[in-house]
């Protein structure tokens, strides 16, 4: 989901938060200008506890193996430990979208900027009160989440995670040009405003993360509204 209001950061420039924190075990968080390691959002209006995501090590390491393949060609770290005070976006799973002030349909949130560009130390979510337990799900959703804090809207390329159209397979990010739009064609942006005509997912997270060699992508890895799927 992208959301009604954002904190715009100006730039097209490589990202600090190149780690991600996928975090399942509860986050108390206060409002404020965007800050992982501080527990601030500019998704939250006041002080929140988001639950955790209850599920089994299997299912976890399931969804962490996911998000960690999708993201797999970027120089990115993935890790379910929290990092302190080094940049990072932060991905939370659990709670439910009433918790933020969103209606029960609501399966994910990031802040989005208007100009498309990276919101530093984001913290984004899925909210697992309103899914399924299914690792893919949660993946596709979490991915699209995470990608808006790096800059990317929504397009219409059903096999990429950042659709609304349905699919049947297993997303990941498309190295071509694409139209942004949820159900129907428009600029990419946010409440009227126009970063760009179209996207590359690749291109935008190349540019943002940058690319990770051949070699290190065989390494085992030390690495704006979604609905109840990622349609």
């Amino acid at each position: 989901m992208l959301p009604g209001s954002t904190l715009r950061i100006v730039g097209d420039q490589r990202a600090t938060s190149r780690v991600i924190y996928l975090n399942r075990t509860g986050a108390l968080l206060v409002p404020g200008d965007n800050d992982s390691r501080e527990d601030r959002s500019t998704i939250v209006s006041e002080p929140v506890f988001i639950t955790p995501w209850d599920i089994d090590a299997e299912m976890w390491d399931d969804t962490v193996s996911c998000i960690r393949d999708m993201y797999a060609q970027f120089d990115v770290t993935i890790t379910d430990q929290d990092p302190g005070s080094t940049p990072h976006i932060e991905a939370v799973f659990g709670g439910h979208p009433n918790d933020v002030g969103l209606p029960d349909e609501v399966a994910g949130v990031s802040p989005f900027t208007t100009d498309c560009s990276t919101v530093e130390n984001s913290i984004v979510f899925t909210f697992t009160d309103v899914l399924p337990d299914d690792s893919q799900l949660m993946c596709e959703i979490m991915a699209q989440e995470i990608a808006h804090s790096y800059g990317l809207d929504h397009q219409l390329t059903p096999e990429d995670p950042m659709t609304y159209l349905d699919y049947d397979g297993n997303r990941e990010f498309q190295n071509e040009m694409a139209t942004c739009g949820e159900f129907e064609s428009r600029d990419c942006g946010i409440n009227g405003s126009v970063c760009r005509d179209g996207q590359n997912s690749v291109a935008v997270l190349t540019s943002r993360l940058g690319r990770r060699d051949a070699e290190d992508q065989n390494a085992s890895p030390g690495d704006p509204t979604t609905t109840a799927e990622p349609e």
